[in-house]
């Protein structure tokens, strides 16, 4: 038991160790950028620096995913749920679709020139 533990607080610890790192990662080059440019005349630095900070939102979900079996399982269940969703609306707009032009193609044009 003290072995389980011990293995699961080492990928605890690596795991927050990974996140603080990615923060600190994303967050350095807005603030390196604050430092430095006072007049804000890099604004293609500046924006660059902006895209790392607010990566580290959508980052932490793949660094979850990677790290703990259930929060990938979880994820793989979800994409899997939504795919599902998709495709079954896809198919049913394409049914409607299909039906529609079905009954437009059984709708005899009126006679021309009569008889």
């Amino acid at each position: 038991m003290a072995s389980q533990v011990s293995a699961r607080e080492q990928r605890m610890t690596r795991m927050v160790f990974l996140m603080c790192t990615y923060t600190m990662l994303c967050n350095l080059p807005k603030v390196f950028l604050k430092l430095a440019d006072f007049e804000g005349e890099q604004r293609a630095v500046r924006s660059i620096a902006t895209a790392f900070y607010w990566s580290q939102f959508s980052g932490d979900f793949i660094i979850y995913a990677a790290s703990n079996k259930q929060y990938r399982e979880a994820y793989l269940l979800l994409l899997r749920d939504i795919s599902m969703v998709c495709t079954t609306r896809t198919c049913r707009r394409e049914d409607t679709l299909n039906q529609n032009q079905f009954e437009l193609a059984q709708v005899s044009p009126p006679a021309v020139g009569g008889t």
